[in-house]
């Protein structure tokens, strides 16, 4: 960290800390206080508080309770959530009290998730000046799909341009991010990188690119037709791979990728290896060539 900060790790003392942990570390301390000596008669805790969990607290807040709901099995945790800023009389006074605290001297050390907090910020923030820069190919990678789009980058669902595109699924996420990024298990791939494999198509139409699956393969469904720029050739990246894209969008390729459900999979590489080693040793009616014509097979359209 900067200077002489250096990160500590404490039960409780662990320095600055986001505010979201300090909150929650404030309501498992007060937990523990009012656990420490607390009279017998009493029989019910009321927990208010206006944020969410937070896992060291809570686990420490949590051990401390059930301790308490195992004493008597008439004891009882009430939670309640109390809105923030909402001119509400206890919770007011209980902020008054934390932003007051920051007026006493400062430790020098931070806490880990503090830390954390500053790297992710840091590296977003030279992320976010780089990837904007869609000519900087040393950093974004020649082959790398230009979308007119937001960049590939974001912290929710919402803002982070692939999530909004290609859904919630995992799989689907990670494969259309392979695929947009040009770094995906193909031919031309396993030909770059010396990986055992075919580097042709099988359909006979030579290397096999992210663009002739994308443009030229008969053994793919598309629904868009590719144009063909007549534009001069353009003095800039940026320029050069919107003239190859052939007039195809980010949401034509998603498409392309949803009705063609085995391109830039893992799963298809394998298939492929299998059946082209059966074909080898004279099995061309292999399981695994069986497999291979159920996800590819020529289909023409008019």
């Amino acid at each position: 960290m900067d200077g002489a900060t250096h990160i500590v790790h404490g039960k409780f003392g662990g320095g600055k800390a986001t505010s979201f942990d300090a909150e929650m570390m404030g309501l498992a301390r007060g937990v523990n206080e009012a656990l420490r000596n607390l009279p017998a008669h009493i029989t019910q805790l009321a927990l208010c508080s206006d944020v969410g969990p937070s896992q060291l607290a809570a686990i420490s807040a949590c051990s401390a309770l059930r301790t308490f709901l195992a004493g008597n099995p008439r004891h009882r945790v009430l939670l309640l959530w109390v809105p923030a800023h909402k001119n509400i009389e206890p919770s007011d006074f209980v902020d008054e009290l934390a932003k007051a605290a920051l007026d006493g001297v400062q430790p020098d050390f931070v806490s880990y998730s503090m830390a954390l907090a500053r790297v992710r910020a840091r590296m977003k923030s030279k992320w976010d000046r780089v990837a904007l820069d869609t000519n900087n190919t040393a950093y974004r990678g020649r082959h790398l799909w230009v979308a007119i789009d937001p960049p590939l980058h974001g912290a929710t669902a919402k803002s982070t341009w692939l999530l909004r595109h290609a859904g919630t699924s995992n799989h689907n996420t990670a494969r259309a991010a392979r695929f947009l990024t040009n770094h995906f298990p193909c031919g031309a791939y396993r030909a770059k990188f010396n990986i055992p494999g075919s580097h042709d198509c099988l359909c006979g139409g030579g290397l096999e690119t992210r663009d002739h699956i994308l443009f030229h393969c008969p053994y793919w469904i598309r629904t868009k037709a590719p144009t063909t720029s007549q534009r001069a050739a353009p003095h800039d990246h940026s320029s050069h791979q919107l003239r190859n894209q052939r007039g195809w969008f980010v949401d034509d390729v998603l498409e392309f990728l949803r009705l063609n459900p085995m391109v830039s999979t893992f799963g298809w590489s394998e298939i492929l290896a299998e059946a082209l080693a059966d074909r080898e040793r004279g099995q061309p009616h292999s399981r695994a060539n069986a497999r291979l014509l159920a996800h590819m097979v020529e289909r023409v359209f008019s």
